[in-house]
């Protein structure tokens, strides 16, 4: 694994909305690992996430690409990695209240929602599942 982020990842991240805090996270140092090789990244999404409804709530990333969607949870000596490709995805839904916002992603395995700060990030996430979940039917 490598700990140095690529120019052109960290442009990707920028343009989807991160900020520079986002760049330090540890799920953000191995988002690059699990990319292929001609995979693009198109959104992102930072935060506290629930993924099923007795689960405990972790932090973690929800990225999109043009291929697939990946949830990324990374702790010391714990790192979690569900994909999800777009057939998977019913939906996406995205609230704002005061200075916080949920994005819901509806999928045939059950529904993630994640807690963000970063209001951009989610919109920007938010219309990258749309316009494929759109390509693909």
């Amino acid at each position: 694994m490598t700990t140095e982020l690529n120019t052109n990842f960290i442009a990707a991240l920028r343009a989807a909305g991160a900020v520079k805090y986002n760049e330090l996270l540890p799920e953000t140092k191995v988002i690059e690992n699990y990319l292929l090789p001609d995979e693009r990244l198109l959104g992102v999404v930072y935060g506290r996430y629930k993924q099923q409804r007795n689960a405990a709530i972790s932090r973690g990333v929800l990225v999109a690409t043009d291929q697939r969607v990946l949830l990324i949870n990374k702790k010391p000596l714990f790192l979690k990695h569900d994909e999800f490709g777009y057939r998977a995805i019913s939906g996406v839904d995205f609230s704002w209240v005061a200075i916080m916002g949920t994005v819901t992603l509806q999928t045939r395995l059950g529904d993630i929602h994640i807690r963000t700060f970063n209001k951009r990030c989610a919109e920007t996430f938010v219309r990258a599942i749309e316009s494929n979940l759109a390509q693909s039917k």
